[in-house]
Formats: C-alpha cells, sequence, structure tokens
C-alpha cells in the first residue's frame, strides 16, 4: 500500500516538478505515508481491541482474535514500515504513550517488543535495549493471560531480555542481556542479574542443579561476607548461581547478586569458582 502510494505520487510529481524535485520529495512523501500508517494503527487499537486491562480469556474468543488483528498490524505493517527507524529516539516513546504505555520521563526505549500497552509501566530514566520485550500476556491451557508489569525508575533491561507479567523491576535494578525475569517474580531495587556464558561444556552435558552461596560460605577457599558498605537494614543476599547448558552447547550461568553485598574481589572468586565447576561437567 505505502510502496504503490510513493510510487504512484513519485510518477506524478516528476509530470509536474521534473525529476530531481521529485527525488528530494520523496521522503517527505514517504513520512507521509508513514504517519497516515501510524494514526490507522492506533486508531484501529483504541477502536478494536480498546484499553488493554488484566484477564483471563479463552483462545477460541472474539477478544482474542481483535487483540491479533491489531497486533497483526503493530508488527508485521507498522514495525517494519515506520517504527524500526525511530527506535532510540524520542518519537517512538511519544507513539507507545499515544497507543496507551505509561513511560515516564527521559525512558530510553529501543525496542517494540510490546504489546498489550496499557499494561506496560516503565519509570523515569529507565532503559529498555535492543530486542527487549515486555511480554504482558502468556498463553496457558488454551487461555489468555495478561496482567500489568513495572520497570522502575533508573531501571536498564538488557539487550534480547524478557519481562513477564506480574513481574516488577524495582527502581535502579538491572536485567543483563539474554536474561528473563519470571512471572511473578520481583526484583529488588539496585540489583543486578547478570548473565553470562562458556562454550567449555559438551553439547551432551545436561542441566547442572543451581546452588546457592550464602554470606560467610566458603566456596573455592574463599569466604563471602558482606562489603564494608553494605546497610544494616539490609541484610547480605545470597548469589543464586543456575547454570544452564543451551541447545549448542554453550553454558549459560545466571548470577543474582546485590550490588552491595559482594565485594569486587568477592565476585571475581565467585566466577572463577563456577568457571573450574563448568570444566569439570
Amino acid at each position: 500500500m505505502v510502496t504503490t502510494t510513493v510510487v504512484t505520487a513519485a510518477l506524478q510529481l516528476a509530470g509536474l516538478v521534473g525529476l530531481g524535485a521529485t527525488l528530494l520529495l520523496l521522503p517527505l512523501v514517504y513520512m507521509v505515508c508513514c504517519g497516515f500508517v501510524m494514526g490507522a494503527v492506533a486508531l484501529a487499537k483504541w477502536v478494536v481491541s480498546g484499553r488493554f486491562r488484566p484477564c483471563v480469556k479463552p483462545l477460541w474468543s472474539p477478544f482474542v482474535w481483535r487483540l491479533e488483528a491489531v497486533t497483526a498490524l503493530y508488527e508485521f505493517l507498522l514495525t517494519p514500515l515506520a517504527l524500526e527507524p525511530l527506535r532510540g529516539t524520542p518519537f517512538l516513546v511519544w507513539y507507545l504513550r499515544l497507543l496507551g504505555a505509561r513511560l515516564g520521563r527521559g525512558v530510553y526505549i529501543h525496542t517494540t517488543g510490546l504489546i498489550e500497552f496499557d499494561l506496560a509501566e516503565v519509570g523515569d530514566r529507565a532503559a529498555t535495549n535492543d530486542e527487549a520485550v515486555l511480554q504482558s500476556h502468556l498463553f496457558e491451557d488454551r487461555m489468555l493471560k495478561a496482567s500489568g508489569l513495572r520497570v522502575g525508575a533508573g531501571c536498564t533491561v538488557g539487550a534480547g531480555s524478557v519481562v513477564l507479567y506480574d513481574a516488577e523491576m524495582e527502581d535502579g535494578s538491572r536485567l543483563d542481556a539474554l536474561s528473563l525475569l519470571m512471572k511473578g517474580e520481583t526484583l529488588p531495587e539496585e540489583y543486578i542479574v547478570e548473565m553470562w556464558r562458556s562454550r567449555a561444556a559438551p553439547t551432551h552435558c545436561r542441566t547442572p542443579c543451581g546452588h546457592r552461596v550464602a554470606s560467610g560460605a566458603s566456596v573455592g577457599g574463599k569466604s563471602f561476607r558482606p562489603a564494608s558498605n553494605q546497610s544494616r537494614r539490609k541484610p547480605c543476599s545470597a548469589a543464586l548461581i543456575a547454570p544452564v547448558v543451551g541447545g549448542n552447547g554453550d553454558i549459560v550461568a545466571n548470577v543474582f547478586a546485590h550490588h552491595t553485598a559482594l565485594s569486587g574481589t568477592d565476585r571475581l572468586a565467585l566466577r572463577l569458582d563456577l568457571l573450574e565447576r563448568k570444566k569439570s561437567l
């Protein structure tokens, strides 16, 4: 549709103002066409689906059909046509607000991975990086389950990460690249979820059991204690190490640790110990 409009307009302009002026005016024609499509999709969202609210709906229901119709327009028509070039700019933030997303001031949005816009809340100065997804619905047992999610002020959602519905990232927390915050989970204030990988394991390895390293425990000959700047009101949090073997033989490890719970030396010793465990698998 847009291609046909642009080509038709170019042919008409060429006959009126010449080829040179036509080439200069083509970007303006394309912008006008994209603006029309953006307005049409926003109108369709509010007319066909209305405001999204937490709900549980059967898979085969008019509500889901309406939702999928709007989703198809958003993902397969509007996103590649107009929204991809706007990622990381204030223009995308403004448009997502038009669709109902609650986005704070100074947010950085480098993804179009929002579907139920009204159920997503992103706080001031938060950053949602490339291909991150704020997933406010899932299909479970042939039922659509949708609910809200919150990314607090100053949070960072890493590239390729997913935040599921009913999850919350409290202010200042960080979800590193290629990580997952499960539904109903809360990432406490100033916590960091790190993901890193090694190719040291053969492809036939199975997922080992996760294990917990608490304050005072000895791992690799190193005793882990709270850092000197740890608040007395916040006890030293344990670091949950859960290595997972990927389909290509990579070992993926999630490390949950309060950024003040372990000193830099302790973090290094913990990672070296984990690498030794990987080699022994």
